[in-house]
C-alpha cells in the first residue's frame, strides 16, 4: 500500500467498493462526507462478536454495492472518534449520511 493512501487513512484495494473502506480518525469525517450513506463498523481484532461480523460487513458490502458505503474503524487505533460518538462496546455499528 502506498504511504500516501496510508496518510488518507484508507484502505487501498483491487476494487475499492466491493471491500469495506478502512477509516481513521484523522480522515473519518470527510470520508462520511464523501460517502453519503455509510454504516461504520466500530470493532477490536481482540473482539470475538466482531470477528463474526467481519464477513457479514463484507458480504453486505458487496451485496449493497453503489448504494450503501460500509466501513470499518478499528476503536484499538481511534479512539477519539469511537469516543466522540460515546461507543461504549463493541461490535457497534454507526449510520451516517
Amino acid at each position: 500500500m502506498s504511504s500516501e493512501v496510508q496518510k488518507k487513512g484508507i484502505e487501498a484495494s483491487d476494487d475499492k467498493s466491493s471491500k469495506p473502506i478502512l477509516v481513521t480518525d484523522e480522515k473519518f469525517f470527510s470520508t462520511i462526507k464523501s460517502e453519503g450513506l455509510m454504516v461504520t463498523d466500530f470493532w477490536a481484532s481482540w473482539c470475538g462478536p466482531c470477528m463474526m461480523m467481519a464477513p457479514v460487513i463484507e458480504e453486505l458490502t458487496r451485496e449493497f454495492k453503489g448504494e450503501i458505503k460500509f466501513a470499518k474503524l478499528n476503536v484499538d487505533e481511534n479512539l477519539l472518534t469511537a469516543q466522540q460518538f460515546g461507543i461504549m462496546s463493541i461490535p457497534t455499528f454507526l449510520v451516517t449520511e
